[in-house]
């Protein structure tokens, strides 16, 4: 059995596109065409609330997805935020941004159940560096958005 350190990063699955296309929310995914890896969470999510008439694109691997992304084959592509930052910082001329999240789960450290003193260490560490700015600036630079102040 484990336990959780607080979280030290924002995760989260998201709609990515361009720049220039109007898109907030699922209903705005209507007629659009999607890129997204097969059978994965991000699959499954965007399933759920991607309208009737939305052109999900299932590809085997991430590669696929942002491939199809970049080449104009798809509209929008829906991957974690740490995949969508390494498009930002490759590709920063196709304009990518975050639409809208599917699904939000910070990142935190598991700890064996036993250890309570590593658990209380490791927290220790975070919260200071949340506290002089280490964590926004690390979460800036590798995932191109600021830390989350309820995080």
């Amino acid at each position: 059995m484990v336990a959780f350190t607080q979280a030290y990063a924002p995760y989260s699955i998201d709609v990515i596109g361009p720049k220039s296309l109007a898109v907030k929310g699922p209903a705005d995914l209507a007629g659009k065409s999607i890129a997204v890896n097969r059978g994965t969470l991000e699959d499954t999510e965007v399933t759920k609330v991607a309208p009737a008439d939305a052109d999900i694109q299932r590809f085997n691997d991430y590669n696929g997805v942002i491939s199809a992304f970049l080449a104009g084959q798809v509209q929008l592509m829906v991957v974690g935020n740490d995949v969508g930052a390494s498009v930002y910082a490759k590709q920063p001329a196709s304009e990518p941004e975050s639409k809208f999240q599917l699904l939000n789960s910070p990142s935190a450290m598991a700890v064996n159940l036993n250890e309570p003193k590593l658990q209380a260490k490791l927290d220790e560490i975070i919260t200071a560096m949340k506290k002089d700015g280490t964590l926004d600036g690390i979460s800036r630079k590798w995932l191109f958005v600021p830390m989350p102040p309820d995080l």
